[in-house]
């Protein structure tokens, strides 16, 4: 659903670059500048955007092919590119299993491990103030912090996972 979702957009983006260069052939700006300005810049940032799409998709492919380390009782529930708000990681692939949350770093490559029990509060992080975009994690007073598509569904998988282990 959510590849249909982001080829749609980047249709529709494509569609404005396409509708944007046949205003500027098909009208004489002469009498009107601000119409050119403004189909100028609709061509502009819809260009910007399909090349902003199509470079996170060449690397959220990169990030995916990460393989991550599982231990021998290990189950992967869920698993997505993410992005480590520290300077030092960058983006890499966070994996929920059914004992640790890991991060591995496409940057370093390093894995980076999370024991579930470990893990004292998971919220959700907002970009801006405006909309929810990643997961806050508190770790014993260590705050990690990831963006990640579908924020929501991760923090409640999170916990529910944390409730399993919490009654084995």
């Amino acid at each position: 659903m959510r590849k249909m979702g982001l080829n749609l957009i980047l249709a529709v983006f494509m569609l404005m670059i396409v509708i944007g260069i046949v205003i500027i052939a098909m009208n004489d700006f002469d009498s009107d500048p601000m119409m050119a300005g403004m189909s100028l810049l609709m061509v502009l940032s819809s260009f910007s955007m399909v090349l902003l799409y199509l470079f996170r998709r060449k690397h959220e492919r990169k990030v995916m092919s990460i393989i991550i380390q599982l231990n021998a009782e290990e189950e992967i529930v869920v698993e997505g590119y993410a992005d480590s708000t520290d300077k030092v990681n960058g983006i890499g692939k966070l994996c929920l299993t059914n004992q640790r949350l890991i991060f591995s770093s496409n940057k370093t490559g390093e894995q980076q491990f999370y024991h579930l029990n470990r893990i004292v509060q998971v919220s959700l992080q907002k970009k801006f103030g405006l909309c929810h975009n990643g997961l806050m994690i508190n770790l014993n007073g260590s705050i990690k912090k990831f963006e990640v598509a579908y924020p929501d569904d991760w923090l409640k998988l999170i916990l529910a996972q944390k409730q399993v282990i919490r009654h084995e």
